[in-house]
Formats: structure tokens, C-alpha cells, sequence
């Protein structure tokens, strides 16, 4: 299996060196998920990509679609960190789920005992909107990768994380800004070789970087020569 220059796409200068062992990379791990990029997981604690840096999605063909890449986070105090951010939102759903089916109940309940055609049409009008939110939370929870089965690999404010599926081994993202939709989950490589493998350096954008970059940069000394040029006047 031919590896690919990991130069391209790495920083190494912002990765981080394991301080200790996986409890998650082991020799057990890669016996059942072999990749050729091995030492990534098991010798850092941080991958740290390169600006510019994409994912090549197989169904997209616009590369503004593709998502920038910024780092993996593999330490041991990291995944579990995730883990359980993961796992407290779950629970936040399936109490989320609890409470409008409780609510739902009542407002039928209010709708037997509720004469008044305006009010009815009101209390249909609840029903209708708490369902709705309903079978998107449920969505939700029939749609998760299972618990056992979630390694995160990064979050991002823990709205969204990139995660190895033990299930499946492959690399997929969990959004909730997408929360309820069918794109609440996303493939984003088959296995960790893919998703390394189809990492790109976006050049327009780092081009486009760098000039807003020089913009600023000039902004700001023409702002210094103008107040010490004020200054003087003043003087």
C-alpha cells in the first residue's frame, strides 16, 4: 500500500507526541481496522493540518462544499471529553423526546374536553407543531451512530464532531446544526487511509488568505502612520 507525502498535508510543527498510551489506538484496534497511516493514531495526541486543507467528498464536485480540515484530537482526555458531550446530548434528546410526548397528551386530553371551535383549531395548531419537533427528535435518536460505537476524532464547540464507527470504520461527521435532518450524519471516508488519502490543500483559499492577510497588514501600518502623522500636527 503506497502512503502519501504526509508533508502536504500536515503541520507538523503544531502536532503534539503522545505523553501517554492509548487506551483507544491499541494493537487490538488495528488488528480489526488496519491503516497504513498507523503511527498518526497511535503517536500523537494531536494532528494538526495545514491551512488550506479539505476533504474530498465523493458526491460534491464544488470545492467550496469540501470542509476545511483543522485538526484531529486523539488524546485520551480529548475522546472521552467528546464521548460524554456526545452522550449528555443524547440524553438532553431522549428527555426532550419524554417531555413532548407528555405534552402532547395533554393538549389531546384539553382537545376532548374543549368545546369552542376557535380553541380547537388552536390546540390542533399545538399538536401539529409539538409532532413535528417530535419525529425530528426521534429521527435524531434512531439515527446516531450507537454509543459503543462512537470514537470521536474532533468537535468543534460540541455542535459537531468527526468520528470513527467501530461499526463500520468509517469516518463520519455528527452535526447538530442539521439537527433532526437526514444530514444530521455524513460519510466522510470509508476507512482512516480514505479520509487521509483525500485530504487536499484548497490553494485559492490560502492564496485568498494571504491577501486578506496583506490587506490587514497594510491597514494597519497606514492606521500607525496616520496617528503618529496626527501626533506631530498636534505637536
Amino acid at each position: 500500500m503506497s502512503k502519501r507525502n504526509l508533508d502536504e498535508i500536515l503541520d507538523y510543527e503544531r502536532c503534539k507526541k503522545r505523553t501517554e498510551k492509548s487506551r483507544y489506538f491499541t494493537e487490538k484496534f488495528f488488528e480489526k481496522y488496519p491503516t497504513k497511516y498507523e503511527e498518526l493514531l497511535k503517536d500523537y495526541d494531536v494532528l494538526c493540518f495545514s491551512i488550506g486543507v479539505r476533504i474530498k467528498t465523493f458526491e460534491k464536485e464544488n470545492i467550496k462544499l469540501d470542509s476545511l480540515v483543522g485538526e484531529l484530537e486523539l488524546d485520551n482526555d480529548s475522546i472521552e471529553k467528546h464521548y460524554n458531550e456526545f452522550v449528555n446530548y443524547l440524553e438532553e434528546v431522549e428527555e426532550r423526546v419524554e417531555n413532548l410526548e407528555s405534552e402532547i397528551f395533554d393538549l389531546e386530553e384539553e382537545l376532548e374536553e374543549t368545546e369552542d371551535e376557535e380553541e380547537r383549531d388552536d390546540i390542533l395548531e399545538d399538536i401539529e407543531y409539538e409532532k413535528e419537533d417530535l419525529e425530528d427528535l426521534k429521527r435524531i435518536l434512531s439515527n446516531y451512530p450507537k454509543v459503543e460505537n462512537f470514537l470521536p476524532l474532533s468537535s468543534a464547540l460540541g455542535l459537531s464532531y468527526t468520528f470513527f464507527n467501530k461499526e463500520t470504520g468509517k469516518i463520519e461527521d455528527f452535526n447538530r446544526y442539521d439537527e433532526g435532518s437526514k444530514e444530521m450524519i455524513k460519510k466522510i471516508a470509508d476507512s482512516f487511509d480514505d479520509f487521509i488519502d483525500n485530504l487536499y490543500i484548497d490553494e485559492e483559499y490560502v492564496a485568498d488568505l494571504r491577501t486578506n492577510l496583506d490587506i490587514i497588514q497594510a491597514r494597519n501600518i497606514k492606521k500607525a502612520i496616520d496617528e503618529a502623522v496626527e501626533a506631530e500636527e498636534e505637536e
